[in-house]
Protein backbone atom coordinates (compact mmCIF):
# COMPACT_ATOMS: atom_id res chain seq x y z
CA UNK A 1 0.00 0.00 0.00
CA UNK A 2 2.77 2.14 0.70
CA UNK A 3 3.71 2.59 -3.18
CA UNK A 4 -0.05 2.87 -4.10
CA UNK A 5 -1.19 6.90 -4.60
CA UNK A 6 -3.79 8.23 -2.28
CA UNK A 7 -5.69 8.97 -5.79
CA UNK A 8 -5.46 5.41 -6.37
CA UNK A 9 -6.51 4.01 -3.43
CA UNK A 10 -9.78 6.15 -3.69
CA UNK A 11 -10.51 4.94 -6.67
CA UNK A 12 -9.72 1.74 -5.55
CA UNK A 13 -12.52 1.81 -3.17
CA UNK A 14 -14.69 3.67 -5.28
CA UNK A 15 -14.78 0.58 -7.43
CA UNK A 16 -14.91 -1.92 -5.30
CA UNK A 17 -18.71 -0.25 -3.61
CA UNK A 18 -19.69 0.38 -6.78
CA UNK A 19 -19.49 -3.13 -7.98
CA UNK A 20 -20.98 -4.60 -4.32
CA UNK A 21 -16.97 -5.69 -3.59
CA UNK A 22 -15.53 -5.68 0.22
CA UNK A 23 -13.30 -3.04 0.41
CA UNK A 24 -9.65 -2.70 1.90
CA UNK A 25 -9.27 -1.32 5.23
CA UNK A 26 -5.82 -1.57 5.01
CA UNK A 27 -6.05 1.40 2.56
CA UNK A 28 -8.23 3.45 4.63
CA UNK A 29 -5.47 3.52 7.06
CA UNK A 30 -3.18 5.53 4.25
CA UNK A 31 -6.33 7.48 3.40
CA UNK A 32 -6.84 8.67 7.03
CA UNK A 33 -3.59 10.17 6.61
CA UNK A 34 -3.04 13.85 5.62
CA UNK A 35 -1.66 13.45 2.30
CA UNK A 36 -4.84 11.21 1.96
CA UNK A 37 -7.49 13.73 2.70
CA UNK A 38 -7.77 15.30 -0.62
CA UNK A 39 -8.50 11.89 -3.04
CA UNK A 40 -10.17 10.59 0.30
CA UNK A 41 -13.43 13.45 -0.58
CA UNK A 42 -12.24 13.59 -3.83
CA UNK A 43 -12.11 10.34 -5.23
CA UNK A 44 -14.27 9.00 -2.66
CA UNK A 45 -16.44 10.12 -0.85
CA UNK A 46 -18.02 12.72 -3.16
CA UNK A 47 -18.54 10.50 -5.86
CA UNK A 48 -20.27 8.36 -3.64
CA UNK A 49 -22.62 10.91 -2.74
CA UNK A 50 -23.15 12.21 -6.13
CA UNK A 51 -24.67 8.98 -7.24
CA UNK A 52 -28.25 9.26 -4.86
CA UNK A 53 -27.96 5.30 -4.74
CA UNK A 54 -28.89 4.03 -1.49
CA UNK A 55 -26.43 0.87 -1.26
CA UNK A 56 -23.47 3.28 -1.29
CA UNK A 57 -25.11 5.21 1.30
CA UNK A 58 -24.17 2.20 3.23
CA UNK A 59 -20.70 1.65 2.04
CA UNK A 60 -20.09 5.35 2.81
CA UNK A 61 -20.89 4.76 6.32
CA UNK A 62 -19.31 1.97 6.56
CA UNK A 63 -15.64 3.42 5.34
CA UNK A 64 -15.79 6.78 6.69
CA UNK A 65 -17.20 5.54 9.81
CA UNK A 66 -13.73 3.49 9.92
CA UNK A 67 -11.98 6.58 8.86
CA UNK A 68 -13.29 8.82 11.70
CA UNK A 69 -12.25 6.32 14.30
CA UNK A 70 -8.82 5.82 13.38
CA UNK A 71 -8.50 9.82 13.75
CA UNK A 72 -10.73 10.14 16.79
CA UNK A 73 -10.21 7.68 19.19
CA UNK A 74 -12.86 8.74 21.44
CA UNK A 75 -14.86 7.42 18.20
CA UNK A 76 -16.13 4.14 17.52
CA UNK A 77 -16.83 3.13 14.26
CA UNK A 78 -19.48 0.50 15.20
CA UNK A 79 -21.66 2.94 16.99
CA UNK A 80 -21.30 5.08 14.68
CA UNK A 81 -22.78 2.99 12.05
CA UNK A 82 -25.66 2.13 14.69
CA UNK A 83 -26.25 5.57 15.20
CA UNK A 84 -26.83 6.76 11.61
CA UNK A 85 -29.22 3.81 10.90
CA UNK A 86 -31.16 4.88 13.95
CA UNK A 87 -31.39 8.69 12.24
CA UNK A 88 -32.04 7.93 8.84
CA UNK A 89 -35.12 6.55 9.52
CA UNK A 90 -37.47 9.89 9.46
CA UNK A 91 -39.51 10.25 12.72
CA UNK A 92 -42.08 12.68 13.33
CA UNK A 93 -41.98 15.32 15.54
CA UNK A 94 -44.39 15.12 18.12
CA UNK A 95 -43.47 18.94 19.94
CA UNK A 96 -42.40 19.50 23.04
CA UNK A 97 -40.31 22.69 24.73
CA UNK A 98 -38.34 24.19 21.73
CA UNK A 99 -36.27 27.41 23.02
CA UNK A 100 -33.27 26.98 20.11
CA UNK A 101 -33.33 25.58 16.38
CA UNK A 102 -29.62 25.00 15.17
CA UNK A 103 -29.97 24.47 11.23
CA UNK A 104 -26.62 23.11 9.80
CA UNK A 105 -25.37 24.82 6.64
CA UNK A 106 -24.56 22.34 3.52
CA UNK A 107 -21.42 24.69 3.10
CA UNK A 108 -21.89 24.35 -0.48
CA UNK A 109 -23.67 27.91 -1.12
CA UNK A 110 -26.30 26.56 -3.62
CA UNK A 111 -27.10 23.91 -1.48
CA UNK A 112 -27.75 26.07 1.02
CA UNK A 113 -30.49 27.79 -1.16
CA UNK A 114 -31.91 24.97 -2.58
CA UNK A 115 -32.32 23.19 1.06
CA UNK A 116 -31.22 24.59 4.30
CA UNK A 117 -33.03 27.63 3.38
CA UNK A 118 -36.44 25.38 3.14
CA UNK A 119 -35.09 24.15 6.87
CA UNK A 120 -34.94 28.02 8.29
CA UNK A 121 -38.14 29.11 6.95
CA UNK A 122 -40.15 25.73 8.15
CA UNK A 123 -38.32 26.98 11.57
CA UNK A 124 -39.37 30.29 11.88
CA UNK A 125 -42.84 29.02 11.65
CA UNK A 126 -42.89 26.53 13.50
CA UNK A 127 -41.15 28.04 16.58
CA UNK A 128 -41.89 31.05 16.27
CA UNK A 129 -40.63 31.89 20.31
CA UNK A 130 -37.39 29.97 19.74
CA UNK A 131 -34.20 31.56 18.99
CA UNK A 132 -32.79 30.48 15.23
CA UNK A 133 -29.70 29.89 14.06
CA UNK A 134 -27.49 28.96 11.24
CA UNK A 135 -24.74 27.16 11.45
CA UNK A 136 -22.60 27.49 9.28
CA UNK A 137 -19.94 29.74 7.41
CA UNK A 138 -20.43 33.60 7.24
CA UNK A 139 -20.57 33.67 3.87
CA UNK A 140 -23.51 31.32 3.20
CA UNK A 141 -25.15 33.42 6.47
CA UNK A 142 -25.40 36.27 4.27
CA UNK A 143 -28.12 34.84 2.05
CA UNK A 144 -30.16 34.83 4.75
CA UNK A 145 -29.25 37.86 6.92
CA UNK A 146 -32.32 39.83 6.38
CA UNK A 147 -34.22 37.89 8.23
CA UNK A 148 -34.27 39.21 11.72
CA UNK A 149 -34.95 35.73 13.04
CA UNK A 150 -32.05 34.17 11.99
CA UNK A 151 -28.91 34.56 13.95
CA UNK A 152 -25.59 33.03 12.56
CA UNK A 153 -23.29 30.00 14.76
CA UNK A 154 -20.57 30.82 12.87
CA UNK A 155 -18.30 27.33 11.67
CA UNK A 156 -15.95 27.25 9.45
CA UNK A 157 -15.22 24.21 7.42
CA UNK A 158 -12.61 24.16 5.06
CA UNK A 159 -13.22 22.17 2.01
CA UNK A 160 -9.71 21.72 1.30
CA UNK A 161 -8.99 21.81 4.61
CA UNK A 162 -7.09 18.27 6.27
CA UNK A 163 -9.27 15.28 7.36
CA UNK A 164 -8.74 16.04 11.29
CA UNK A 165 -9.22 19.60 11.16
CA UNK A 166 -12.65 19.20 9.55
CA UNK A 167 -13.65 16.58 12.38
CA UNK A 168 -12.73 18.64 14.55
CA UNK A 169 -15.32 21.41 13.50
CA UNK A 170 -17.97 18.90 13.83
CA UNK A 171 -16.84 17.93 17.32
CA UNK A 172 -16.48 21.11 18.42
CA UNK A 173 -19.70 21.95 17.61
CA UNK A 174 -20.93 18.89 19.09
CA UNK A 175 -20.87 21.06 22.70
CA UNK A 176 -22.39 24.43 21.58
CA UNK A 177 -25.66 22.46 20.16
CA UNK A 178 -26.09 20.35 23.00
CA UNK A 179 -28.29 23.07 25.08
CA UNK A 180 -31.49 21.54 26.85
CA UNK A 181 -34.70 22.07 25.06
CA UNK A 182 -33.01 22.31 21.30
CA UNK A 183 -33.34 20.82 17.45
CA UNK A 184 -30.92 20.38 15.61
CA UNK A 185 -31.82 20.32 11.69
CA UNK A 186 -29.47 18.45 9.67
CA UNK A 187 -30.06 18.74 5.80
CA UNK A 188 -27.35 16.19 5.61
CA UNK A 189 -24.17 18.66 5.82
CA UNK A 190 -20.46 18.24 5.72
CA UNK A 191 -20.23 19.92 9.30
CA UNK A 192 -21.54 16.51 10.74
CA UNK A 193 -19.83 14.34 7.87
CA UNK A 194 -23.49 13.76 6.46
CA UNK A 195 -24.68 12.71 9.53
CA UNK A 196 -21.89 10.71 11.00
CA UNK A 197 -20.86 13.12 13.55
CA UNK A 198 -22.86 12.71 16.93
CA UNK A 199 -24.59 16.54 16.85
CA UNK A 200 -26.65 17.60 20.15
CA UNK A 201 -28.52 15.17 21.49
CA UNK A 202 -30.12 12.67 19.11
CA UNK A 203 -33.75 12.29 20.37
CA UNK A 204 -33.65 15.93 19.18
CA UNK A 205 -31.89 15.66 16.32
CA UNK A 206 -33.53 15.35 13.27
CA UNK A 207 -31.83 14.58 9.84
CA UNK A 208 -32.62 14.84 6.59
CA UNK A 209 -30.78 11.46 4.55
CA UNK A 210 -31.10 13.37 0.91
CA UNK A 211 -28.83 10.72 -1.14
CA UNK A 212 -31.55 7.95 -0.59
CA UNK A 213 -34.69 9.81 0.01
CA UNK A 214 -37.11 9.67 -2.37
CA UNK A 215 -35.36 7.30 -4.13
CA UNK A 216 -35.97 6.18 -6.45
CA UNK A 217 -38.28 8.62 -7.74
CA UNK A 218 -37.05 11.87 -10.25
CA UNK A 219 -38.16 14.91 -7.55
CA UNK A 220 -35.00 17.49 -7.19
CA UNK A 221 -33.37 18.01 -3.87
CA UNK A 222 -35.42 21.17 -3.12
CA UNK A 223 -38.62 19.13 -3.97
CA UNK A 224 -37.04 16.11 -1.55
CA UNK A 225 -36.64 18.66 1.14
CA UNK A 226 -40.22 19.91 1.49
CA UNK A 227 -41.41 16.47 1.34
CA UNK A 228 -39.32 15.98 4.62
CA UNK A 229 -40.30 18.96 6.42
CA UNK A 230 -43.81 17.88 5.34
CA UNK A 231 -43.12 14.44 6.79
CA UNK A 232 -41.61 15.21 9.51
CA UNK A 233 -42.77 18.77 11.13
CA UNK A 234 -45.88 19.19 9.30
CA UNK A 235 -44.76 21.86 7.31
CA UNK A 236 -46.23 22.07 3.84
CA UNK A 237 -44.98 24.38 0.70
CA UNK A 238 -41.66 25.10 1.84
CA UNK A 239 -39.95 26.49 -0.69
CA UNK A 240 -36.21 28.16 -1.34
CA UNK A 241 -35.65 31.16 -0.63
CA UNK A 242 -33.28 33.96 -0.16
CA UNK A 243 -32.86 37.85 1.46
CA UNK A 244 -29.54 39.34 1.69
CA UNK A 245 -28.33 42.46 2.71
CA UNK A 246 -26.29 44.49 0.80
CA UNK A 247 -25.35 48.40 1.68
CA UNK A 248 -23.36 49.09 -1.50
CA UNK A 249 -25.53 49.29 -5.12
CA UNK A 250 -25.13 46.45 -7.03
CA UNK A 251 -25.49 47.00 -11.39
CA UNK A 252 -28.71 45.89 -12.72
CA UNK A 253 -29.32 44.36 -16.46
CA UNK A 254 -31.54 42.40 -18.81
CA UNK A 255 -29.63 39.41 -18.36
CA UNK A 256 -27.34 37.75 -15.82
CA UNK A 257 -24.70 35.34 -16.05
CA UNK A 258 -22.59 33.25 -13.87
CA UNK A 259 -19.76 31.01 -15.32
CA UNK A 260 -18.55 29.62 -12.21
CA UNK A 261 -17.92 26.24 -12.00
CA UNK A 262 -16.42 26.08 -8.25
CA UNK A 263 -14.04 23.21 -7.78
CA UNK A 264 -15.76 21.04 -10.68
CA UNK A 265 -14.14 21.89 -14.09
CA UNK A 266 -16.24 19.34 -15.43
CA UNK A 267 -19.21 21.57 -14.86
CA UNK A 268 -17.75 23.62 -17.68
CA UNK A 269 -18.85 23.49 -21.37
CA UNK A 270 -15.93 26.19 -22.23
CA UNK A 271 -14.82 29.41 -23.19
CA UNK A 272 -15.96 29.28 -26.71
CA UNK A 273 -19.29 27.91 -25.44
CA UNK A 274 -19.54 31.06 -22.97
CA UNK A 275 -18.15 33.78 -25.31
CA UNK A 276 -20.64 32.61 -28.36
CA UNK A 277 -23.37 32.92 -25.92
CA UNK A 278 -23.49 36.46 -24.92
CA UNK A 279 -22.10 37.88 -28.00
CA UNK A 280 -24.85 36.80 -29.58
CA UNK A 281 -27.34 38.29 -26.88
CA UNK A 282 -25.57 41.21 -26.97
CA UNK A 283 -25.92 41.37 -30.47
CA UNK A 284 -29.80 41.70 -30.15
CA UNK A 285 -29.55 44.32 -27.73
CA UNK A 286 -29.61 42.93 -24.22
CA UNK A 287 -27.96 44.05 -21.49
CA UNK A 288 -25.90 41.73 -19.67
CA UNK A 289 -24.40 41.20 -16.39
CA UNK A 290 -21.48 38.78 -15.71
CA UNK A 291 -20.45 37.70 -12.31
CA UNK A 292 -16.59 37.32 -11.93
CA UNK A 293 -16.51 34.02 -9.34
CA UNK A 294 -14.30 33.72 -7.16
CA UNK A 295 -11.19 32.22 -8.98
CA UNK A 296 -8.30 33.95 -10.82
CA UNK A 297 -9.49 32.15 -13.72
CA UNK A 298 -13.24 32.71 -13.49
CA UNK A 299 -12.27 36.99 -12.69
CA UNK A 300 -10.03 36.64 -16.28
CA UNK A 301 -12.63 34.68 -18.30
CA UNK A 302 -15.61 36.85 -17.47
CA UNK A 303 -13.62 40.56 -18.28
CA UNK A 304 -12.21 38.65 -21.42
CA UNK A 305 -15.77 37.95 -22.17
CA UNK A 306 -16.84 41.72 -21.18
CA UNK A 307 -13.71 43.16 -23.45
CA UNK A 308 -14.83 41.22 -26.13
CA UNK A 309 -18.71 41.62 -26.36
CA UNK A 310 -19.75 45.42 -24.03
CA UNK A 311 -21.11 43.30 -21.35
CA UNK A 312 -20.40 44.78 -17.70
CA UNK A 313 -19.07 42.80 -14.90
CA UNK A 314 -19.65 42.39 -11.46
CA UNK A 315 -16.97 41.77 -8.27
CA UNK A 316 -18.09 41.09 -5.09
CA UNK A 317 -20.14 38.63 -2.63
CA UNK A 318 -22.69 36.20 -4.92
CA UNK A 319 -25.59 37.13 -2.18
CA UNK A 320 -25.00 40.65 -3.42
CA UNK A 321 -25.09 39.67 -6.81
CA UNK A 322 -28.20 38.08 -6.34
CA UNK A 323 -30.02 41.18 -6.02
CA UNK A 324 -28.60 41.58 -9.64
CA UNK A 325 -30.41 38.22 -11.10
CA UNK A 326 -33.56 39.24 -9.15
CA UNK A 327 -34.39 42.63 -11.15
CA UNK A 328 -33.07 40.89 -14.29
CA UNK A 329 -35.00 39.40 -17.24
CA UNK A 330 -33.48 35.72 -17.41
CA UNK A 331 -29.92 34.53 -15.26
CA UNK A 332 -28.04 32.34 -17.45
CA UNK A 333 -24.98 29.95 -15.97
CA UNK A 334 -23.55 26.54 -14.88
CA UNK A 335 -24.77 23.80 -12.71
CA UNK A 336 -23.94 26.26 -9.26
CA UNK A 337 -25.41 28.59 -6.67
CA UNK A 338 -26.67 30.92 -9.25
CA UNK A 339 -29.13 28.80 -11.08
CA UNK A 340 -30.23 28.14 -7.08
CA UNK A 341 -30.60 31.91 -6.54
CA UNK A 342 -32.16 32.57 -9.48
CA UNK A 343 -34.57 29.51 -8.80
CA UNK A 344 -35.49 30.81 -5.35
CA UNK A 345 -36.17 34.57 -7.04
CA UNK A 346 -38.54 32.88 -9.01
CA UNK A 347 -36.49 34.19 -11.93
CA UNK A 348 -36.52 31.99 -15.20
CA UNK A 349 -33.24 30.30 -15.65
CA UNK A 350 -31.21 28.44 -18.06
CA UNK A 351 -28.44 26.05 -17.04
CA UNK A 352 -25.93 24.54 -18.80
CA UNK A 353 -26.00 21.15 -16.88
CA UNK A 354 -22.74 18.87 -17.81
CA UNK A 355 -20.37 16.09 -15.84
CA UNK A 356 -22.76 14.61 -13.78
CA UNK A 357 -22.21 10.78 -12.86
CA UNK A 358 -25.81 9.90 -13.69
CA UNK A 359 -29.00 10.50 -14.28
CA UNK A 360 -30.52 10.63 -11.14
CA UNK A 361 -27.96 13.23 -10.04
CA UNK A 362 -28.86 15.64 -12.98
CA UNK A 363 -32.28 15.50 -11.46
CA UNK A 364 -31.53 16.00 -8.02
CA UNK A 365 -29.53 19.37 -8.65
CA UNK A 366 -32.20 20.71 -10.62
CA UNK A 367 -33.06 24.07 -9.33
CA UNK A 368 -36.59 24.43 -7.52
CA UNK A 369 -38.67 27.46 -7.19
CA UNK A 370 -41.44 29.61 -8.67
CA UNK A 371 -39.95 30.65 -12.07
CA UNK A 372 -39.23 28.58 -15.24
CA UNK A 373 -36.74 26.41 -14.84
CA UNK A 374 -34.77 24.97 -17.96
CA UNK A 375 -31.96 22.37 -17.77
CA UNK A 376 -29.64 21.64 -20.76
CA UNK A 377 -27.98 18.31 -20.42
CA UNK A 378 -24.68 19.76 -22.39
CA UNK A 379 -22.25 16.59 -23.37
CA UNK A 380 -19.87 18.06 -25.92
CA UNK A 381 -17.20 20.65 -24.38
CA UNK A 382 -17.12 23.84 -26.59
CA UNK A 383 -19.93 23.06 -28.44
CA UNK A 384 -21.61 25.26 -31.01
CA UNK A 385 -24.58 23.22 -31.27
CA UNK A 386 -24.42 23.73 -27.09
CA UNK A 387 -24.14 27.85 -27.48
CA UNK A 388 -27.37 27.16 -29.90
CA UNK A 389 -29.69 25.76 -27.73
CA UNK A 390 -28.79 28.03 -25.17
CA UNK A 391 -29.38 31.30 -27.34
CA UNK A 392 -32.60 29.70 -29.07
CA UNK A 393 -33.91 29.02 -25.61
CA UNK A 394 -33.01 32.52 -23.90
CA UNK A 395 -34.58 34.22 -27.30
CA UNK A 396 -37.98 32.04 -26.25
CA UNK A 397 -38.38 33.13 -23.02
CA UNK A 398 -37.12 37.09 -23.21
Amino acid sequence: MASTSPEALARKLFTACVGGRPWSRDALVSLAQPEGTAALFRDLVEPLADLFEPTLVDCYVGIFSEVMAQSIPSLNAAEIRKRFQRIRSPRRFHGGKVDRVYVLSRVTLGADIAITSQFLQAACALFPDADIYFVGPRKNYEFFAGNSRIQLLEATYSRNGLLADRLRTGMELAQQLSHPHSLVLDPDSRLSQLGLLPLGEESNYYFFESRSYGYPGTKCLGQLAGDWLNEIFGFYGAMPWINPICTNPVPRAEITFSFGFGDNPAKRVGPDFELEVVRSLRRQGHAVLIDEGGSQLEQDNARRIAHATGAQTYQGSFACFSQAIQSSRLYLGYDSVGQHAAAALGVPVITAFRGWANERMRQRWTPWGQGARHVLPLMMEDSSDSAEQMIALAKELL
